[in-house]
């Protein structure tokens, strides 16, 4: 079971949006964050997906690592 989880919206096999379905079944308190590469009005709306879906924080690529650090700790303590 994972504490953290950093997820692409947009992968093979399973995209972003299963494995947060998937995650918040197998491990409802794990902490989810949800990434895409793509910055128009459809990544948009997956992100506001993966929020509604249980992601705690969403980001936009190119993250910021100091942005997803902070994110990191603040989910995890």
């Amino acid at each position: 079971r994972a504490d953290l989880v950093i997820a692409d919206i947009l992968m093979p096999v399973m995209n972003g949006l299963e494995l947060i379905q998937e995650i918040r079944r197998e491990s409802p308190a794990a902490r989810i964050i949800a990434i895409t590469g793509y910055d128009s009005n459809e990544e948009a709306g997956y992100l506001r997906l993966a929020e509604e879906y249980g992601a705690a924080r969403t980001f936009n690529k190119p993250v910021m690592v100091p942005e997803l650090l902070s994110a990191v700790a603040e989910l995890v303590t």
